[in-house]
C-alpha cells in the first residue's frame, strides 16, 4: 500500500511540474508580429517623419522671409528718420565692405548651412515677385476684359436704343404721312443710293416729313435736302405742306446730299 501510494504522488508531482512548465512557457512567449505590420507601421512613420521636415522647412522659410522683409522695412525707415538717402546709404556700405572685406569675413564668418539658407531665402523671395507679378498681370488682363465687356455692352444698348428710336419715328412720319381721303398725293421719292419710295401721302403733310422718311432709310435730315428737278427747285420750307410746295397730285422728288 506504502508503494501505490509513493507511486501516485511521484506521478502527480510529475504532472503538476509539467503543467508549471507549459505554464511558463505560454507567459514567456514573445507575440508575433508579421513583417508586413511592421513595414506598413515603419513606412508611416518614415511618411509622417517626411511630412512634418516639409512642413517645419516650409513655416521656417516663411518666417524667415517676414523677417527679413520687416528688417528691410526697419532699416529703409530708420534711414528716412536719419535723413540719409537710400543711394548714399547703399554707396557707404559698398566702400565699407570694399574696403574691409578681411575684417567682415573673421567677425562674421559664413559657414556652409547660412548660404544654403541664405540661397534659399533668395529663391524663395525671387519666386514670390514671380508669383505677384503674374497675379497683377492676370488682375490686369481681367480688367481689361471687364472694360472691352462693358464698353461692347454700351454700344450695344446704345445701338438697340438708335434702333428703337428710329422704328419709333418711322412710324410716327408713316402716320403722318398716311392719305386720309380720296384728295391723296402720290409721291415718289428717289434716294442716293438709287433706291425709291412711293408713298400715298396726306396732302397736309409737310416737307419736313419727307425729309424725315428719307432720314428713316439712313440719310440723315440735317446733310440732305429735297430738289425737283423740271425745274430744279429746292425744297427749303421745311414746314410748307405738300399741296403749297406744288406737290400736289403725283410728284417726284430727289433726296440728295447738302453742298
Amino acid at each position: 500500500g506504502m508503494i501505490v501510494a509513493t507511486l501516485a504522488f511521484i506521478l502527480a508531482a510529475a504532472m503538476l511540474l509539467s503543467l508549471l512548465k507549459l505554464v511558463l512557457q505560454r507567459l514567456t512567449r514573445q507575440p508575433h508580429v508579421p513583417t508586413r505590420t511592421l513595414e506598413e507601421h515603419n513606412a508611416i512613420r518614415r511618411a509622417q517623419y517626411e511630412d512634418f521636415q516639409a512642413a517645419h522647412s516650409e513655416k521656417a522659410k516663411l518666417h524667415r522671409a517676414a523677417v527679413r522683409e520687416r528688417q528691410l522695412v526697419d532699416a529703409k525707415a530708420k534711414a528716412e528718420q536719419l535723413g540719409i538717402s537710400e543711394g548714399l546709404a547703399l554707396r557707404s556700405r559698398t566702400r565699407t565692405s570694399a574696403a574691409t572685406p578681411w575684417a567682415d569675413a573673421q567677425q562674421h564668418p559664413v559657414t556652409p548651412r547660412q548660404q544654403l539658407v541664405t540661397q534659399q531665402d533668395e529663391e524663395f523671395l525671387r519666386a514670390l515677385r514671380e508669383d505677384q507679378r503674374r497675379e497683377a498681370k492676370a488682375a490686369e488682363v481681367k480688367a481689361l476684359e471687364a472694360a472691352q465687356a462693358a464698353a461692347k455692352k454700351a454700344a450695344d444698348d446704345q445701338a438697340a436704343r438708335e434702333e428703337a428710336a428710329l422704328l419709333a419715328l418711322r412710324n410716327d412720319v408713316e402716320t403722318a404721312l398716311a392719305a386720309r381721303d380720296a384728295n391723296a398725293c402720290e409721291i415718289s421719292m428717289r434716294l442716293p443710293d438709287g433706291r425709291s419710295l412711293r408713298r400715298r401721302c396726306n396732302p397736309n403733310a409737310t416737307i419736313k416729313h419727307l425729309l424725315l422718311l428719307a432720314a428713316t432709310h439712313g440719310f440723315p435730315a440735317a446733310r440732305h435736302q429735297l430738289v425737283l428737278n423740271f425745274p430744279r427747285r429746292v425744297l427749303a420750307e421745311l414746314d410748307s405742306t405738300l399741296i403749297a410746295a406744288g406737290l400736289g397730285g403725283r410728284a417726284t422728288v430727289v433726296c440728295e446730299e447738302r453742298d
